[in-house]
């Protein structure tokens, strides 16, 4: 993490921690092996390891490097402590971002994460420290609509605060709507599609993140955001169009943070290549006789040991605005 603090001190402005999960399928091994588990459901029969990364990039998307690694078999049994529940990596994904802010008290850090990372608990760690003064750390999520998220926004026909799901908070008190293209890269793999240009609207505009029904019985206090929706214009008979609700503790009233939002989480997609490139590196090459063994923690020290800085693959960008 130091050469990756040494380059953050280089910059002036805005460093993006983007951080994703993937998974390294190993099944193949599973009988002269020890320590896999199941990748997707726990009763799947696919075995192997799963990843967690915390990359540092800036805003025009180059790499800074690594400045957190979690490698894991996943049980096969729920734990019972919610401290060792797998969605607690996504807490001390945001923690690592207030350590890389105490070490770069010059930039804004801003983590990013795809929908799996919106627990709402991070948005409280985050507003708790903002208020304790540690305020050069952000947040931005994508919404996942399926956990039905709600926000407090004003109603101006009625004249008085509602609750509303996100999905369903489409005319913000105030808004700024404006039109977005980019060009959104094939991230390869059999059901990848093929590179093609989006046209989206985009709106903004301010809302109070409400906590879980269980917190809001208790009296727990909403936290206040910016959200984003991204809608795409162009989508073809058939295809499912874009939409992205994007959630970010830092904005403003304005068509050129909306824009900065919304580029902030283009930047996600550099964690792709990196897990693309950090892949071949990870993952042993075994001659065909039997009795092969993989070494244990094999695949963390040649994850940890890439920096994605070198690597040719993270130059390229995901997504490649215009």
């Amino acid at each position: 993490m130091c050469l990756m603090v040494d380059r953050c001190h280089l910059l002036k402005g805005t460093v993006l921690l983007v951080q994703d999960t993937t998974t390294l399928n190993y099944t193949g091994l599973g009988k002269c092996t020890s320590g896999l588990g199941p990748l997707k459901q726990r009763s799947d029969s696919s075995r192997g390891l799963r990843v967690h990364a915390s990359v540092a990039y800036t805003q025009g998307g180059r790499p800074l490097g690594v400045s957190g690694l979690e490698v894991w078999g996943r049980p096969l049994q729920e734990p019972p402590d919610e401290r060792e529940k797998e969605s607690r990596r996504w807490l001390r994904g945001l923690r690592q971002g207030f350590e890389l802010g105490r070490a770069c008290p010059g930039q804004r850090i801003v983590v990013v994460g795809d929908r799996e990372s919106g627990i709402y608990e991070r948005f409280q760690e985050r507003e708790r420290r903002e208020q304790a003064g540690e305020e050069n750390v952000e947040l931005l999520v994508r919404v996942h609509v399926g956990r039905r998220r709600k926000v407090n926004v004003w109603d101006p026909s009625l004249r008085s605060l509602i609750l509303r799901s996100i999905p369903m908070q489409a005319d913000f008190r105030q808004r700024v709507r404006f039109r977005h293209k980019f060009w959104l890269l094939s991230q390869g793999g059999k059901r990848a599609r093929k590179r093609r240009k989006v046209e989206t609207r985009v709106s903004i505009g301010p809302v109070e993140l409400q906590p879980p029904e269980a917190l809001r019985k208790r009296g727990e206090a909403g936290v206040e955001a910016w959200l984003v929706h991204v809608e795409q214009t162009n989508a073809q008979p058939g295809e499912d169009p874009l939409e992205w609700f994007l959630l970010s503790t830092a904005g403003a009233l304005s068509k050129g943070w909306a824009k900065r939002i919304v580029r902030w989480y283009e930047a996600r997609w550099s964690i792709e290549e990196f897990f693309r490139g950090a892949s071949y590196y990870s993952i042993p090459r075994f001659s065909s006789g039997a009795g092969a063994v993989l070494p244990q923690g094999a695949p963390v020290r040649r994850l940890a040991a890439q920096d994605p800085v070198q690597s040719e693959a993270s130059q390229r960008p995901a997504v490649a605005v215009r």
